[in-house]
């Protein structure tokens, strides 16, 4: 159950307790954040041109731009509190 990077071991009541390396998910979750934020921010600027825009070919589709943005927002807040409480 032991690698370099994991510390494993049973507890009292039979269950496995493992701490693993924390850097491997900082890198992890960073990588992540960037990459989701890149898209966040794009999404973000074609709903204001959506919204702003009437002439805009974006228009007709804001309602799912915005579900679309909305849905990458709840993903990333599931992400951060899977890493702060995992």
């Amino acid at each position: 159950l032991d690698d370099k990077d994991n510390e494993c071991y049973y507890d009292a009541d039979d269950s496995i307790e493992c701490y693993y390396d924390a850097n491997d998910s900082i890198e992890w979750m960073t990588t992540l954040f960037l990459t989701s934020g890149f898209f966040q921010i794009c999404c973000f600027a074609d709903m204001v041109e959506a919204f702003l825009i009437k002439t805009s070919a974006l228009f007709r589709y804001r309602i799912f731009i915005v579900s679309y943005f909305l849905t990458g927002i709840a993903i990333d807040v599931k992400f951060f509190y899977s890493f702060l409480a995992p």
